[in-house]
């Protein structure tokens, strides 16, 4: 059997690795147990502060940029010995139908447009006369000029006669309002082919940046490996696989894939065409990996069941890897004289902070706080702000490290989670271990596996996710049941010195040995 000091295992992923604390803590807790580790990250450009190499604690990190690569591609591939060539990953990628799939779509999209090109070119005398009408004469038509003094002449008499009573007054002017605004939506209309047109054409050029993209990132990541020589290689997501399944090909590595979350149901990250080929992809190499482990058990069996794989009968070992941080003793103060509540986390859509907001203005015996930040903060600011709410406070974020220390202040922590999307509803936030090993009793979305850790451990409650009254009636129970609210907390402390990524570590080490056997 092989002494862990001459296993190499090299981790690929498509982030820069500076805020992915999963892959951070895959690659460090490996070079602890005496493994050679090099992890690859690839990202659109390069960030100010951080370092192309870096070695520390044992491994090393070498990070990709597209931006900076694109120029140089070719000059850098001839100083490498056995760099695969675009032919060689086009030969390789042919099973999955990639590029005669985003042919045909092109082709139907350009005899669809061209189909409607007599109807723009029936209509466009119209648009321009409407415009010359409008801007230039607008009594240019007789007709017009007809009903213009209909018009005038009705007013006259109008105002002769005293107005019966206000409703009617008003639905002149609602009359009135609604042909303007009929006259501004068929200018509008009008417009419409130009616009539709310019967001293809911005969709169409955005797909061939991402498959520019991809290409770079899996040409980048084959080449070093090639020098590496793992005899693992450690896929980090779907955006990854085809990487490391051509590098297992080239070095005959063993090939673990992680999906992190299910990749293609993250709602509308990508094109359809692009998550249609990424879902071809994920089908065809799902059952030529040695090992799969996801965050959880429930997406495991979700994508078994998706692509209609037995992974015993493929002898493909599975199992969950929780995405738990270190174990980290906090000392914890039990004292429930004033309730606080707690969300920490990216601020993005489908979260349910809309909800956890609503929520904070119908329990009157907690103190809310939410920690974070993202894309559509200033929206929830401004929600927070409408309220005029006096019972919500917004925190400034802190470092991955300090997350679990930093929410040892509260006594409940809130998952709002909505399923939006089946990524949503089989997720297992990091949020959720970090409120455990902070000694926090859980209020949590009813989703599957939420619902199963929480109940397993005693450590909460779910409610209706979606429903702030739902939210709000399970803080105010928590919060007036105190021994309960103790247990509960007691009970998350527990639970976290099972649900650490020292124990989870350990599965993944034992992994690593199991395929190397096979």
């Amino acid at each position: 059997m092989r002494t862990n000091q001459k296993i190499k295992i090299c981790f690929l992923a498509s982030n820069d690795l500076t805020h992915d604390p999963r892959v951070r803590r895959q690659i460090e807790s490996a070079a602890k147990k005496g493994f050679k580790t090099l992890a690859l990250g690839f990202s659109w450009a390069r960030v100010d502060g951080v370092k192309q190499k870096e070695t520390a604690g044992g491994y090393g990190v070498e990070r990709f940029y597209f931006k900076e690569e694109t120029g140089s591609k070719r000059e850098k591939a001839k100083n490498i010995a056995q760099v695969p060539t675009t032919a060689d990953l086009i030969e390789l990628v042919k099973p999955i139908i990639m590029l005669p799939v985003f042919l045909v779509e092109f082709l139907i999209r350009i005899v669809l447009f061209i189909l409607r090109v007599p109807y723009y070119l029936y209509r466009m005398p119209f648009y321009f006369y409407r415009q010359l009408k409008v801007n230039f004469f607008p009594d240019f038509h007789l007709k017009q000029i007809y009903k213009s003094w209909q018009k005038n002449k009705k007013i006259k008499n109008e105002e002769l006669r005293p107005v019966a009573n206000l409703e009617k007054a008003e639905a002149k002017n609602i009359e009135s309002t609604s042909e303007i605004k009929s006259e501004q939506n068929v200018q509008t209309k009008s417009l419409f082919w130009f616009s539709g047109f310019k967001k293809y054409v911005s969709n169409f050029y955005y797909q061939i940046n991402l498959i520019e993209y991809y290409k770079s990132l899996t040409s980048q990541f084959i080449s070093r490996s090639v020098i590496f020589q793992p005899d693992i290689v450690h896929a980090n997501d779907l955006d990854t696989l085809l990487a490391g399944y051509l590098i297992k090909r080239k070095t005959g590595a063993k090939l673990v894939y992680d999906a992190h979350e299910i990749w293609t149901e993250m709602g509308s990250t990508f094109p359809r065409t692009i998550n249609f080929v990424f879902k071809m992809i994920e089908k065809y190499l799902l059952k030529r990996v040695d090992a799969f482990v996801s965050v959880n058990q429930s997406i495991i069996d979700y994508l078994a069941r998706l692509y209609k794989i037995d992974f015993k009968q493929e002898s493909i070992i599975t199992s969950p890897i929780y995405n738990a941080p270190n174990y980290q003793k906090v000392r914890k103060n039990y004292s429930v004289k004033s309730i606080k509540v707690l969300y920490q986390g990216r601020f993005e859509f489908n979260r349910g902070l809309e909800e956890y907001i609503e929520a904070t203005d119908k329990v009157k015996s907690a103190e809310f706080f939410i920690r974070g930040y993202g894309i559509n903060e200033p929206e929830l600011r401004e929600l927070a702000q409408k309220k005029k709410n006096q019972n919500l406070t917004f925190l400034e974020p802190v470092e991955m490290s300090e997350m679990t220390e930093k929410a040892s202040f509260a006594q409940i922590g809130v998952l709002p989670y909505l399923p939006k999307s089946t990524n949503n509803y089989l997720c297992t936030p990091n949020k959720l271990f970090e409120y455990m090993m902070a000694g926090l009793a859980l209020c949590v979305s009813d989703l599957p596996e939420l619902k199963y850790l929480v109940q397993k451990h005693q450590i909460g409650v779910t409610f209706t996710p979606g429903d702030s009254d739902s939210l709000a009636k399970a803080i105010a129970n928590l919060a007036k049941n105190k021994e309960k609210l103790i247990a509960m907390q007691k009970n998350s402390l527990k639970a976290s010195q099972v649900l650490n990524w020292e124990k989870e570590s350990e599965k993944l080490s034992l992994i690593y040995q199991q395929i190397l056997k096979q």
